[in-house]
């Protein structure tokens, strides 16, 4: 038996150190790279508005917001209109604070009784050039709303400030 404790005991199959390292080594690495490829495959395929090209003002509907006067259930309800002569689809409208706002009714007209019907549950919606969409807002706005929606091949964006009705 040897003294002075260079000696390490090592189970029989065991190799020195190099294979071990090598070993955690790959791992690690192979670990980094999932982790790169599912953030590409994530920037890729999101539709957030941080990869959203900003709407130019020759090819983008002319949207307006308006405050009415009507009220859901004691919550302010807004108008966003699509003024264009293109659709918008897969709208989605977002407060200043980035909060989705929930969305009450799609169409030409503003429905008679707004407190009998129910926000809509499955956005996105399309927006057809003529139309509006009337959506919960909050009671004072201080910044604009963000519009994000999708066309054939790109998704785009627009900050929207309330007019005065």
């Amino acid at each position: 038996m040897r003294m002075g404790g260079s000696h390490r005991f090592r189970p029989r199959g065991a190799k020195r150190g190099v294979s071990r390292r090598l070993g955690w080594g790959a791992a690690i690495a192979l670990a980094f790279a999932t982790g790169a490829a599912a953030e590409w495959v994530h920037a890729t395929t999101s539709t957030s508005s941080s990869q959203a090209a900003p709407a130019a003002t020759a090819s983008s509907p002319p949207l307006s917001v308006e405050r009415m006067s009507a009220t859901w259930h004691g919550q302010s309800v807004y108008m966003l209109h699509n003024e264009g002569s293109s659709a918008m689809q897969y709208v989605n409208v977002y407060s200043w604070s980035e909060s989705l706002l929930p969305v009450l009714y799609v169409g030409a007209h503003i429905p008679h009784d707004l407190n009998r019907i129910s926000a809509l549950a499955h956005p996105p919606y399309t927006l057809q050039s003529g139309q509006s969409l009337w959506f919960i807002g909050p009671p004072d706005t201080k910044g604009p709303f963000t519009v994000i929606w999708r066309t054939e091949d790109r998704t785009y964006y627009a900050s929207v400030r309330e007019t005065s009705a």
